[in-house]
């Protein structure tokens, strides 16, 4: 019996004397088996370029939709000088970057200061924010912080109207400091009873310890009656993250930051703040 000829390129069967293949074209050289299509080979490589193709996709969308949320409220500020870089931006609220508002602690957290005060002691305070009504978008509950004496909580609160932001003291409701006045920008200048406040730069970046704060507003501000001056460096989100004084001393700075149940926070500043209905009225 004749034995039959295959193409070893394609497997298709040779007639005799063909010196090219007439299925595939290649240079006849013949086997008497047909060779063994893996078609495995083929498949498997496809399969593979699709769930790589389906991860990198998974792996790109989830980078494109995750935010870090100032100041990283998953657990990463939560050790002393971890607090990760401030990342709000107009882009994500309604506020601007000439609006005082921006530049306000965000409600439900724990802030640990560490002050220099001017007569050359050092202590630390913690600040706990919550927001509990219109038109005061954040209280604030401040505790010096005293192994040798009880906690003694003093409440403050935010007050906007239109584009000037005060700070108003609990218990002395009808008294309020001028924080901030808008629009901001470089050069713009504000005063209240004895104090005035100038924008001396915007958008700049802060590194305290081993945080870095962005879009930081730096406001030098003169208590003329006290002939005392400082400059403040407010982050969005954070509030005031450091104040210096002229000649670059630090004198308070942001050194912690940690989530607060938001339950907890609102029962502190109700606690300790019995006015804020006054100071809401204002």
């Amino acid at each position: 019996m004749t034995q039959a000829h295959f193409c070893a390129s394609c497997g298709a069967p040779l007639t005799p004397g063909t010196r090219f293949c007439t299925a595939c074209g290649q240079p006849v050289t013949a086997t008497t088996t047909p060779p063994i299509k893996r078609q495995g080979a083929t498949i498997v490589p496809i399969f593979l370029l699709i769930v790589l193709g389906i991860v990198a996709l998974g792996i790109y969308s989830y980078l494109k939709n995750t935010r870090i949320l100032p100041p990283q409220l998953s657990g990463a500020a939560k050790a002393t000088h971890q607090a990760p870089t401030s990342d709000i931006t107009p882009s994500t609220s309604a506020l601007t970057w000439s609006d005082a508002a921006l530049y306000l602690p965000s409600p439900y957290r724990t802030y640990r200061y560490h002050e220099h005060y001017p007569d050359g002691d050092e202590g630390d305070w913690t600040m706990v924010t919550a927001s509990l009504r219109e038109p005061l978008p954040i209280s604030t509950v401040e505790t010096v912080i005293d192994p040798h004496a009880p906690p003694e909580p003093i409440a403050y609160h935010f007050l906007q109207k239109g584009a000037v932001l005060y700070r108003v003291p609990d218990a002395q409701p009808h008294q309020a400091e001028l924080c901030l006045r808008g629009p901001l920008a470089v050069g713009a200048h504000f005063e209240s009873t004895g104090v005035t406040g100038r924008v001396t730069a915007m958008r700049k970046t802060v590194h305290i310890g081993g945080a870095t704060y962005t879009n930081c507003l730096v406001v030098a501000r003169n208590y003329r009656a006290a002939q005392y001056q400082e400059v403040e460096y407010w982050a969005p989100g954070y509030g005031i993250v450091l104040v210096q004084s002229p000649d670059g001393a630090t004198m308070r700075s942001l050194i912690n930051v940690s989530d607060t149940k938001p339950q907890q926070a609102v029962d502190l500043v109700k606690k300790t703040a019995p006015n804020i209905d006054k100071v809401a009225e204002n």
